[in-house]
């Protein structure tokens, strides 16, 4: 089945989904979402867990940017009133998952920052000793024109994740990147667009602190089903490879999305707590290889992700019973930052997918619950584990 729908944002390759057609696309009403970010001089910054297409988005953005909507022809986004291009730097911290000394950090993240700039001009200076790397790229980015360039930021809390468990290295790191993050801050007027993803949602000075020209979309209404299909685009979408699920299962299409919707779905980020969306990793997955039924992708590759559950199974989770109860949770605290030490367990567990919104108690408070099957079974397993600690502050 190698069909690329018609209503294809862009083509790009996902490994483990080639009957599939190899891509993954955002349906025309997504474009019209993006269409709402893309007019202004916005910075904006949008939280989800792995799998919902954070890095898919950026790639949309890019591409926008870089080459213009005309590479958008037929959709909504081609009726922009403008068509002109902008240099795009885009920033993926993801590349430092595995750094845990200090100082190669520093030359790998002072390196990449260079690297990543220097198409556009900017030519760091290792000779000149007397001033620092920062400062050179103050002074550059001091030169450039107003609302001239465009940065895309993917997976910003990563150097900070896997400093999770040591303090002192957490608090190195955060001031290695506060530095930067407060050279974008000074020079912010060159930017045209600013966009930042992330899972965890930690504050370190220079960012959501100091760095506070960003526009969070988390929980936002208007967003809530921007990253992560619908049931309406998964139907609207995978038509034919649905048609093959009833067959190889034989399953009606009601059973079958009621099945899809038990193990893959319910996820929320919706303060409203109006819609809901599936994980779209999970259903192309699933939509790739029905006849082995509903298996659990969710976490298949959470080994790259260790630092980040080994700080969680730290924060005392008891057993996978508490996932089964409804908690609720402050907005406050839901869509607040926290410091490396201090995150709200609640507030992780959002972040990371554990729980979701299930609805909306009053003003100010929200209901959390385990979003689906797919969740609840990697759940069993993480509270199996032996060296699990006892006592859940979610209890208190």
């Amino acid at each position: 089945m190698e069909e690329i729908h018609q209503n294809a944002l862009f083509h790009m390759e996902r490994s483990g989904f080639s009957e599939v057609g190899k891509f993954i696309q955002i349906d025309l009403d997504k474009i019209k979402r993006i269409c709402t970010l893309f007019p202004d001089c916005r910075k904006i910054f949008i939280s989800r867990q792995r799998g919902f297409g954070k890095s898919l988005l950026v790639s949309a953005f890019e591409i926008l940017f870089k080459s213009g909507v005309n590479e958008f022809a037929g959709f909504a986004i081609q009726n922009l009133s403008s068509d002109r291009t902008f240099p795009v730097v885009r920033l993926d911290f993801s590349l430092f998952k595995n750094q845990k000394i200090i100082e190669s950090f520093h030359v790998a993240f002072n390196s990449f920052i260079a690297s990543s700039f220097s198409p556009l001009g900017f030519k760091f200076d290792p000779t000149n000793t007397s001033i620092r790397f920062i400062d050179q790229l103050k002074v550059w980015l001091s030169t450039l024109n107003h609302n001239s360039i465009v940065v895309l930021i993917d997976d910003y809390d990563v150097p900070l994740i896997n400093s999770l468990d040591d303090p002192e290295l957490f608090a190195q790191v955060s001031r290695v990147m506060s530095e930067f993050y407060a050279a974008i801050k000074e020079y912010e007027g060159c930017l045209r667009f600013l966009f930042v993803t992330g899972e965890i949602r930690i504050v370190f000075n220079g960012i959501f602190g100091g760095f506070n020209i960003l526009e969070d979309i988390t929980f936002d209404p208007d967003y809530g089903t921007m990253l992560g299909f619908t049931e309406a685009e998964i139907e609207s979408n995978f038509g034919d490879y649905l048609k093959n699920a009833e067959v190889v299962l034989n399953l009606s299409r009601e059973e079958l999305l009621t099945e899809m919707r038990r193990h893959y779905g319910g996820f929320c980020f919706d303060s409203e707590a109006e819609t809901q969306v599936f994980c779209p990793e999970s259903v192309l997955q699933f939509l790739s290889h029905p006849e082995k039924g509903f298996q659990n992708y969710w976490c298949r590759n959470e080994g790259e992700r260790s630092a980040l559950w080994e700080f969680i199974k730290r924060q005392a989770l008891r057993s996978p019973d508490i996932f089964k109860k409804p908690t609720s949770i402050t907005l406050d605290e839901l869509e607040g930052f926290s410091s490396g030490q201090d995150i709200s367990l609640k507030a992780l567990l959002v972040q990371t997918g554990c729980l979701t919104i299930k609805s909306k108690l009053n003003m100010a408070e929200v209901e959390l619950g385990c979003p689906n099957k797919e969740v609840e079974h990697f759940l069993e397993e993480l509270c199996a584990e032996d060296k699990l600690k006892r006592g859940s502050p979610m209890h208190q």
